[in-house]
């Protein structure tokens, strides 16, 4: 892998470098091009766990030879800093995609045991408001505080890094999907589609973790703003 730097720069920049390829392993090579008069300061690897940052990365999709979509996830494994010939601090961080792992399987009965499992985790009456936060796998955002971050770590249980997409057919809801309504101040996601509701997991219900609430299909109806999905097209 070659990374070319474009000249001097005038204060500590980092620059982060997507390598297209399989997750680095230990003991794996790259050739970092730096700019002329440079001199390498420092480097530190911290395996293949280390600095796995989603929101830095949501933009920066990998795919593979096929163009098959992989993951919005990177590890950012190494860093390199630099001096520049003028002084300046420059620092590069090589981030690998993760390795290209089997699809999750998208039937609505595993959807719902790898939701329902995570009652363990996320039990009924647990505190969860506008503080907590979760950094989600589906691309579409960077993750999310209070009810939609609570559907985006359940979520991310159900469907791995499978980037998420948007519509607004109430009628094409599936278990496992995010339904923001209530005039788009609440997220809920689906445990459940009955014919004539969903049954959902919630969090920021009053203050909390709440499990199994029918919802019927006239409030989502009346109410609803759109759904995430993460079931490819």
């Amino acid at each position: 892998m070659d990374a070319t730097g474009e000249g001097d720069v005038s204060e500590e920049t980092v620059y982060v470098i997507y390598v297209k390829g399989s997750q680095k392993e230990l003991g794996s090579s790259y050739e970092l091009s730096l700019p002329e008069g440079s001199v390498v300061r420092s480097t530190a690897h911290k395996g293949d766990e280390g600095w796995h940052y989603t929101a830095e990365s949501r933009y920066h999709s990998y795919f593979d030879e096929e163009e098959n979509y992989v993951s919005d996830n990177f590890y950012y494994t190494d860093r390199v800093t630099v001096t520049a010939a003028n002084g300046a601090t420059r620092v590069y961080v090589i981030a690998y995609a993760p390795m290209q792992t089997e699809s999750p399987d998208l039937t609505a009965e595993q959807i719902y045991a790898d939701m329902i499992a995570m009652k363990s985790e996320y039990p009924e009456g647990m505190t969860w408001t506008n503080d907590n936060y979760y950094a989600w796998n589906g691309g579409m955002f960077s993750g999310g505080y209070g009810c939609t971050g609570f559907a985006f770590a359940l979520s991310d249980a159900a469907f791995g890094s499978l980037p998420a997409r948007r519509h607004e057919d109430f009628s094409n809801i599936c278990v496992g999907d995010i339904v923001r309504m209530d005039n788009d101040a609440h997220s809920v996601i689906v445990l459940e589609v009955q014919e004539n509701g969903v049954i959902v997991a919630e969090g920021n219900y009053n203050s909390s973790v709440h499990w199994e609430r029918e919802i019927p299909f006239t409030e989502i109806e009346n109410t609803g703003t759109y759904v995430l999905t993460r079931y490819p097209e």
